[in-house]
């Protein structure tokens, strides 16, 4: 049976002070309360009409910084069905946002936007395989990543990373040139968090709260 709020704060203040009991009483209070503290900020300025909108919310998060967002925006959000105006200004802020963010994802240790980044800048598709929006390949960055993730993935990642690097148009060329050490070296530091932070995002359910209950 799971406690409330007021149970809990009740069983803090009936215990100890300094105990385990209360220790565990007011971590189980900030557990319920975070959710709602978020969803709260979240949900922020948007207008009532856009509360339940899913995109809308996701975008707003990640503004925020939240790096499971941005990651879930570019990667798996999906325009409103309606209206019109919706989905155009759903897809000018994906065009904005959507890849800037998955850089600041990965930056910030998301081992799934990293993956996902090569694959962008490798075949100039939009990180939600949108074929509205369409990315510029960018060879360079790709294999800058491609260089990085060699040293962090299964051998069967390794043998497809290997197999589309060598693909690449101008390859050696482009690996003498002076971004390609710039990407190299930041894609090196976006690697070096995720092995610090070690967090892959894969198969995980951004759970967004309703704002209609954080108002």
């Amino acid at each position: 049976m799971r406690r409330s709020e007021q149970e809990w704060t009740d069983l803090a203040v009936r215990a100890d002070s300094g105990s385990s009991a209360e220790r565990y009483a007011i971590s189980e209070i900030s557990r319920i309360t975070e959710p709602v503290r978020i969803s709260a900020v979240l949900c922020k300025g948007l207008l009532p009409d856009r509360l339940n909108e899913t995109a809308v919310r996701m975008l707003q998060s990640a503004k925020l910084g939240d790096p499971l967002a941005m990651a879930h925006f570019a990667l798996y959000s999906r325009p409103p069905e309606n209206p019109p105006e919706a989905q155009t200004e759903y897809e000018r802020e994906y065009r904005e946002n959507a890849v800037t963010m998955l850089e600041r994802s990965a930056s910030l240790g998301n081992l799934r936007a990293m993956r996902s980044l090569y694959e962008v800048y490798l075949h100039g598709v939009s990180p939600n395989r949108s074929e509205s929006i369409r990315i510029e390949p960018d060879p360079v960055s790709a294999l800058a990543i491609g260089a990085v993730l060699l040293q962090k993935v299964d051998p069967q990642e390794k043998g497809y990373l290997a197999a589309t690097m060598d693909n690449i148009e101008n390859k050696l060329e482009l690996m003498s040139s002076r971004r390609y050490v710039n990407s190299l070296a930041k894609y090196s530091r976006y690697m070096d968090e995720i092995s610090m932070r070690g967090f892959d995002d894969s198969g995980m359910n951004l759970d967004l709260a309703s704002c209609q209950n954080a108002r």
